[in-house]
């Protein structure tokens, strides 16, 4: 004879909807099987999913099985973490080059987050990458004044980790020449401020001033370099606090 059926989730809070089955109940002849279908469909990339299922008959069989999942997202980079510009000339004008490297099996998308009005000009701020491919960015540096200047500009990826990419050059004329600001200074400067070295973190996104200047070249001299946050790969939590906080300055 017949026999009715239904599938549940056991333990489950309903928070993780990412596992789902086609339907949650039916009837089964005598002798009949019936496909039930699980679909995984994860939202957030490197986010983990368990779903504990059981399937009862009203004549009182029970069975449990469970699904696991784990979402892997794109894997997508910048081809570089640091672009420097080196020594430029007053009023003169330097290019160099950045790709976003898509190494995934689907075409993904991105934007960059940037001070249209700085120094620094990217010659486009969003797009689409293609499945194993890359896409060239032009990147402008055009001083007007003596100094050294520095951005960390940020690129948001669909489903992945915020990416960023530091912009260091130094202006100089016939009767300024700066000691040039390196990768070095930029990282002991970051490293004081996640430690509570400096009181607050000083704005040296667009033209520095001059105080930031010395304490971005001091921090080089007299910080001891035993880290003890990576800093070159911060907390995906700091960085979005900190594009966000650059954006809406």
């Amino acid at each position: 004879m017949p026999t009715n059926y239904t599938i549940e989730r056991v333990n489950d809070d309903g928070k993780d909807k990412a596992i789902k089955v086609d339907h949650n109940s039916g009837e089964l002849l005598p002798g009949q099987i019936t496909k039930v279908t699980v679909t995984y469909t994860p939202s957030l990339a490197g986010v983990k999913s368990y779903c504990l299922l059981k399937v009862s008959a009203f004549g009182g069989n029970e069975i449990e099985f469970s699904c696991r999942g784990e979402a892997d997202g794109y894997n997508v980079e910048l081809s570089s973490k640091t672009v420097h510009f080196g020594e430029v000339q007053a009023q003169q004008t330097t290019n160099r080059l950045l790709n976003v490297v898509n190494d995934s099996d689907l075409p993904t998308s991105f934007q960059f987050f940037t001070d249209k009005s700085n120094l620094f000009s990217i010659s486009m701020t969003e797009g689409i990458v293609k499945p194993h491919a890359s896409q060239r960015i032009i990147i402008t540096f055009s001083p007007q004044r003596t100094g050294n200047y520095y951005e960390r500009i940020f690129c948001l990826v669909k489903n992945h980790k915020v990416l960023y990419v530091d912009l260091l050059g130094t202006c100089y004329d016939v009767l300024t020449k700066p000691v040039p600001l390196s990768q070095r200074h930029i990282d002991t400067y970051r490293h004081k401020v996640i430690m509570g070295a400096h009181r607050k973190v000083q704005s040296v996104n667009k033209d520095m001033e001059a105080a930031a200047e010395d304490s971005l070249m001091d921090s080089g001299l007299d910080v001891d370099l035993h880290l003890e946050i990576p800093i070159d790969d911060p907390n995906q939590v700091i960085l979005h606090k900190e594009m966000l906080h650059s954006s809406s300055a």
